[in-house]
Order: structure tokens, then sequence, then C-alpha cells
């Protein structure tokens, strides 16, 4: 008499042809798992779009990085070189012609930068038109408190000797000049993507 165990255990093991139906047709119509995430636990694939994305988007935020530095640093060279005295208009703080005609300069060079960078980086028209919303978004944003500042604040004199962050702060922009900003950004990040793609042909 045969051990009912060893009995049990040939049964398990003998090929069941509905199992075997069952098996194949999971094996059909489930996704296979190709790439785990270890965070979340579950998987999802990464395809070449979701990858493009990301790179048009990480080359338009690092465009407009280079916008601000070469904003700050063309500033910062051209307040230590024309001085309060050049800068603004005697005894306010309003900027003088020379200043905003230097500022309308750097606004064009600082978006060519950008946009040239951030062409290099994407390689496609979607990176500098990702970084012209960027540019348009945050020059309004900037421009907002320049048109809500309360007008009937009193304006302290201006010394004749102002360190560069106290001009910054106290500064008066016009109002045109801070529409303009944006404009300017968006002109420079489409003549830099021309200048790269010139470049590369």
């Amino acid at each position: 008499m045969r051990n009912r165990w060893a009995t049990r255990r040939e049964n398990q093991l003998r090929p069941n042809p509905g199992r075997l139906r069952t098996g194949v047709l999971l094996h059909t119509f489930l996704p296979r798992r190709t790439e785990l995430n270890p965070i979340r636990m579950c998987w999802f694939p990464e395809t070449e779009e979701d990858t493009t994305m990301g790179k048009m988007i990480g080359s338009a935020i690092v465009g407009y990085i280079v916008m601000f530095v070469v904003v700050f640093l063309l500033f910062s060279a051209a307040y230590l070189a024309l001085g309060a005295s050049g800068a603004f208009q005697p005894g306010t703080w309003d900027p003088s012609g020379v200043w905003i005609l230097l500022s309308i300069a750097i606004g064009v060079v600082a978006g060519i930068a950008g946009g040239y960078v951030c062409k290099a980086i994407a390689k496609d028209a979607m990176g500098p038109k990702i970084l012209i919303g960027i540019v348009i978004v945050l020059g309004l944003l900037f421009a907002i408190p320049v048109f809500t500042s309360s007008p009937d604040v009193v304006a302290t004199a201006r010394p004749e000797t102002v360190p560069m962050f106290d001009a910054m702060s106290n500064a008066k922009q016009p109002g045109w000049v801070a529409l303009l900003n944006p404009i300017l950004g968006v002109v420079g990040v489409l003549l830099g993507a021309k200048m790269y793609k010139k470049n590369q042909a």
C-alpha cells in the first residue's frame, strides 16, 4: 500500500491541463514587469517621451539660471562703473537715461545667453519655447509690485554714496521698463537659439 502523502505529492506535481491553460492566458495578457520602482514598489516603464520632456524642462531651467547670472554680473559691473550719480537722477531714486539704456541692452544679452545654452542642451525647439514661457510669466510677476506700490509713500532723498544692494532695493523702476523686460528676454532667447542653430549648420 502506497504512502498516502506520496500519492498526494504526485498529484500535485502531475501537469493539470486547466492550470496550464490559465497560466498561458495570464502570461499572454498580463503586462510584463519591465522596470521596478523601489520607492513606490510598482513598475512604470520610462518612455522616450518622458525622457525628452524632462530634458526640455531641464534645459529651460538651466537657461533661466544663466540669464539670472548674466543679469546680476552685468548690472553689478555697470553700477561699479557708473556709481550712484550715473545710475540715478540727481537726488532721487529714479534711474538715469544711461542706466535705462544699459538695462535694455543687458536684458537682450542675458536672453541671448540663456537661449543659446537652452538650445545647446535641448537640441530641440521645445526647450527655448518653455524658456520663453518662464520668462514671460516671471517677468509679469516681477512687474506687479511696480504697479501696485503705493504712490503716497514719501521718497527719501538719495545720498551721494549708495551701496549696490541698497540701490537695488530702493530704485524706482518705470512701469514701461518693467513691462519691457520680459519682451527683451523673449527677443534675446529667440536670438540665442537662432545663433546656436547657425553655429551647428
